[in-house]
């Protein structure tokens, strides 16, 4: 399960009438249902804030919307609140999954808020507890599949910290075929190397960059495509930066997360920017100023005129 969330309107707006049936997409002919509470109701409710969710249950035997609804049900049991949410079955991927928007009101005019423990944990919990209700237990061979699974996982897994804590010198001995295969997967990544016997060495900010990739799904792959260094910009601990705008990322939901910008400072460093709005394309090769203004950070949009 991913969760994002906004304070847009018009993004709140455009997902619910393009993204969830797929307006979007020509080359989807069949387009999904929506489903969900009343349709007008959620309308007229509609709020600036939203939280769009991505459900994809390991298992592709489910019935998605039942599902979907049950699980639905169950968060909101969890926190008390009654949810306006609409919903759409995506399967033009070789997963299939569902999208949830849910409203940044509920229906009693309570404003809607999750903590981390209940994204993290209760809500995983619930999703995973209906499944298996559903489909019944894994197979053993289903649950090496997961593992499998994670040793290919472009974020911060339980292998890793084990890996890390026992990390000496710089390397680290695996002690499990699952160990080695994840090591040799970070290799790919260019986040580990291979030093001879069972010894492996890391990347000092491997922790760190799987981390910004677990939130940015796409940090990772554009590190790798610039082929060298790619910083996460922080805003409280960085300040002020300046520079041109290399790439700009627009959120789509399948395959960007988040609207973010590649900025290559005047000292030739390379940040990942993430920002509240999407980005014209055109604003390539311009140059920008970002600031800390009042404890929030402000993007002053590039100018015709600072063109390189």
């Amino acid at each position: 399960m991913k969760m994002r969330y906004s304070y847009n309107m018009k993004t709140h707006k455009a997902f619910l009438k393009q993204y969830l049936p797929q307006e979007n997409k020509d080359e989807v002919k069949e387009k999904p249902c929506v489903f969900g509470s009343d349709e007008k109701e959620y309308k007229k409710n509609m709020a600036k804030k939203h939280f769009r969710f991505i459900i994809s249950p390991e298992s592709q035997d489910l019935p998605m919307e039942l599902y979907i609804k049950e699980v639905v049900k169950e968060m909101e049991k969890t926190t008390g609140y009654s949810f306006y949410w609409q919903a759409a079955v995506h399967t033009d991927t070789p997963n299939i999954h569902a999208h949830v928007v849910i409203n940044g009101f509920d229906k009693k005019g309570k404003e809607v808020f999750f903590d981390y423990d209940t994204l993290t944990r209760q809500f995983f919990d619930i999703a995973s507890g209906l499944a298996t209700n559903i489909v019944g237990e894994r197979t053993r061979e289903q649950m090496q599949a997961t593992r499998d699974k994670w040793t290919v996982a472009k974020r911060v897994t339980e292998v890793d910290k084990d890996l890390l804590a026992r990390l000496k010198d710089g390397q680290v001995t695996y002690r499990s075929g699952d160990e080695r295969r994840r090591l040799l997967f970070l290799e790919e990544l260019h986040l580990a190397r291979f030093e001879g016997g069972h010894n492996f060495s890391l990347h000092a900010d491997l922790e760190s960059i799987l981390a910004a990739n677990g939130k940015y799904n796409v940090f990772l792959d554009t590190r790798n495509k610039y082929r060298e260094e790619l910083r996460l910009y922080d805003p409280s601990k960085m300040g002020e930066l300046k520079g041109t705008i290399v790439e700009v990322l627009n959120q789509d939901d399948d395959k960007y997360w988040v609207n973010s910008l590649v900025i290559r400072d005047e000292k030739n460093k390379l940040y990942f920017v993430p920002t509240k709005r999407p980005e014209n394309k055109s604003a390539v090769n311009k140059h920008i100023v970002i600031k800390i203004k009042e404890n929030k950070e402000e993007v002053k949009k590039p100018k015709r005129g600072h063109e390189k």
